[in-house]
């Protein structure tokens, strides 16, 4: 699980978690196309040794509390689901 960083602990602006799994990327070839990826959009790139994951997702949340509370769910087989008022 990811999950974002609560920046008030009222948690006005959002609370954001992704499940699934990560797996280490290791395959030269793929690293490579990686670093040519960012070079071509920030004219920069990691240098070697870094670290790299593919993320396979198997599902999303999102939510904010307080008076405008609301939550965002996402499933492969339920799709984008949201609730007023966690």
């Amino acid at each position: 699980m990811l999950h974002s960083c609560t920046s008030d602990r009222l948690g006005a602006e959002g609370d954001f978690k992704l499940y699934g799994e990560g797996r280490d990327q290791q395959d030269p070839s793929v690293r490579q196309a990686y670093r040519a990826a960012i070079r071509s959009r920030i004219d920069w790139e990691p240098e070697e040794p870094f670290h790299l994951f593919a993320i396979e997702v198997r599902s999303a949340a999102f939510m904010i509390f307080g008076e405008q509370a609301y939550g965002l769910a996402w499933e492969p087989a339920k799709g984008t689901r949201r609730w007023n008022q966690c």
